[in-house]
């Protein structure tokens, strides 16, 4: 079964988040166990060190 990971309306939905949900939402595609939560900690960590 082949699904398409995003559509013509989810990207242009992507265009309108922080780079912090931006972030947050492609940890939870890597990772989909990750809550929500978590996934915004974890975007934050890495935005703070990569900036």
């Amino acid at each position: 079964m082949t699904t398409q990971l995003h559509t013509t309306h989810d990207t242009d939905e992507l265009e309108h988040l922080t780079p912090l949900q931006q972030t947050a939402v492609n940890l939870m595609v890597l990772f989909p166990d990750l809550p929500h939560d978590q996934a915004l900690l974890q975007a934050k960590a890495w935005i703070g060190f990569f900036a």
